[in-house]
């Protein structure tokens, strides 16, 4: 089951407490006033420890650049798959404090088209994740003024039906980018959904420092010689699905959802009369495609018609 979208007032709480604290989760870790990201006090579920933004970009800078090994003896490596794409812990830290949001439709558009990959998760299973990241759009007004920037993403089954949406939005008076992936976890009442991300640029790959209240993430597209790939580095709980790694490629030209793919239609049977034949009873012409003849033997002459 997937997290429920709790209501906008409600979302809105928990976008701001994952920036500045204020509100806790029932059940789960206080969040004080005056913590979270804005005053350099990362918590999330399940961790005693209180993080810096600081130790979360070392943390996701080393995943980053350390080979994983999989359970079938394959060894991936974010970096080698970002094409030994270098970020440095300064330049990360600098954007988690004096980044701005994304101010343009083109943005967003950096990461649209058909992603197509894996999550590797730290407990040594993994998943195919498929999903589609639409074009962005403009979408209401922010006090009267300049509009939302949006993007939508659907996340896809094989088939192209569609698991579960989010979206992602961003305005320029912003400082962080904020969302909703609702992933399947169970119903926290939006508290795993709700995210809020830092943007950041550095060797022509834009990335984005993502924070839930689960967990944290460190993402990056990059194209080099046509061919788009989006890594994505998580840390959360040890056993939480998303504790982890992702490699995807990215079909920029997939601008519109993908349909369903059904199965190949087939074709039409019908129940046509039978013919009576000298000492046959009768004989039905049934299930086989119209119209196509069929040679029937008289079992008395021993001779073929067609029906």
């Amino acid at each position: 089951m997937e997290d429920q979208y709790p209501g906008n007032n409600s979302f809105t709480a928990i976008v701001q407490s994952i920036y500045q604290g204020g509100l806790s989760k029932a059940g789960g870790k206080n969040r004080p006033a005056n913590s979270g990201v804005a005053f350099d006090q990362v918590t999330l579920e399940n961790k005693s420890q209180i993080y810096t933004r600081a130790e979360i970009v070392n943390i996701l800078l080393s995943r980053y650049a350390t080979d994983v090994s999989l359970m079938n003896g394959t060894v991936i490596n974010c970096k080698s798959f970002l094409w030994n794409t270098d970020f440095t812990a300064a330049a990360c830290l600098n954007s988690l404090y004096y980044t701005d949001g994304y101010n343009s439709l083109a943005d967003w558009n950096q990461w649209a088209g058909l992603h197509e990959g894996h999550w590797y998760r730290d407990v040594g299973d993994q998943f195919e994740d498929r999903a589609f990241w639409a074009p962005s759009r403009l979408e209401g007004q922010h006090n009267g003024g300049t509009s939302y920037k949006f993007q939508d993403a659907t996340f896809l089954e094989q088939n192209n039906d569609i698991k579960r949406r989010g979206w992602n939005q961003a305005h320029e008076d912003v400082q962080y980018v904020w969302g909703w992936d609702p992933k399947e976890q169970g119903n926290a009442n939006g508290w795993i959904g709700a995210h809020i991300g830092f943007r950041h640029e550095e060797n022509d790959a834009t990335c984005l420092f993502w924070f839930t209240p689960e967990d944290v993430f460190f993402e990056a597209v990059k194209e080099v010689g046509g061919e788009r790939r989006r890594i994505s580095v998580g840390f959360g709980p040890s056993d939480d699905m998303y504790a982890g790694r992702g490699l995807w490629t990215i079909d920029s030209s997939v601008t519109t959802q993908p349909n369903p793919m059904r199965q190949a239609s087939r074709k039409r049977y019908a129940l046509r009369p039978y013919k009576k034949v000298a000492g046959v009873k009768s004989i039905y012409a049934n299930k086989r495609p119209i119209g196509k003849p069929v040679k029937i033997k008289n079992q008395k002459s021993g001779k073929f018609f067609k029906s």
